[in-house]
């Protein structure tokens, strides 16, 4: 049985691919159905792989592509990290949270905190400004990676 974000997300997409009279693909689907399926940050090789994996014919370049009409109609966001290359997580109905991103292993961890989404919101009032989305990416060492390295210093 499908998430119920994912069937929604669906719908969202296949009205958004209709308005900008784009093709709406069995692949393009597929991509967005990996996405929602799991909780993790995937970069575009790896989104590849796992559909290659599950013998689902579609291209790097279809998976590139898709990816760039799932983040234009707000379906995903993407994050660098540090990297040369974007991380994608699904959006919708699913809350905002920011990122703590380990510099030793890689590990990135996922944080929310009320008190800080409203300071932001405090920010913005302040400057007359209206936000549409942020992200906020701190770098720094994991406790494991601080308990293997205790005489690195942050």
């Amino acid at each position: 049985m499908m998430n119920p974000e994912y069937e929604q997300a669906s719908e969202i997409l296949k009205a958004y691919l209709k308005a900008k009279g784009y093709r709406s693909t069995r692949e393009r689907f597929r991509v967005l159905e990996e996405i929602y399926s799991i909780h993790e940050h995937l970069n575009a090789d790896e989104i590849y792989t796992r559909l290659r994996d599950k013998q689902v014919d579609v291209s790097r370049a279809t998976v590139y592509n898709t990816l760039e009409v799932l983040m234009e109609c707000n379906l995903i966001e993407g994050h660098q990290f540090g990297h040369n290359h974007m991380h994608y997580e699904r959006s919708f109905g699913f809350r905002h949270h920011d990122h703590l991103i380990c510099t030793g292993c890689g590990t990135i961890i996922e944080v929310s905190m009320p008190e800080l989404e409203m300071l932001q919101d405090e920010m913005c009032n302040r400057n007359s400004f209206r936000p549409e989305r942020h992200s906020l990416q701190i770098f720094g060492k994991c406790a494991q990676c601080q308990k293997n390295n205790p005489q690195e210093t942050v």
